[in-house]
């Protein structure tokens, strides 16, 4: 809630708010919208969260990553919670009809993956 009202307060100083609608992936679930903005998706998470990302891309760039006939996430040995977060991912994307913009804009976790 502090980085969608962060966020609201910026675009609204540069009046960019007149079509804009900030919404919690948990609160956009089984709605659709032309263009999607996914913010700090990544790097907003706690340590246990960052760590599983950071082995789930350090999988998917060698190759392994996660498929229906691949490696498992129990394989990868992935914290739990980070099924739930790749579920609510899944949700995040599929929201978008057009264009989906994927933007991390604080915090080192970013830099380390």
């Amino acid at each position: 809630d502090e980085l969608r009202d962060a966020l609201h307060e910026i675009l609204k100083r540069h009046g960019k708010t007149r079509e804009l609608t900030i919404l919690g992936v948990r609160e956009a679930k089984g709605l659709e919208f032309a263009d999607v903005a996914i913010v700090n998706y990544f790097t907003s998470g706690n340590e246990v969260l960052s760590a599983g990302w950071r082995k789930l891309l350090g999988s998917a760039m060698q190759g392994e990553g996660l498929s229906s006939t691949g490696t498992t996430a129990a394989e990868l040995n992935l914290p739990l919670e980070l099924e739930v977060e790749l579920k609510l991912y899944y949700t995040a994307v599929t929201r978008c009809r057009a264009k989906l913009f994927l933007v991390e804009l604080m915090g080192p976790t970013w830099d380390k993956l």
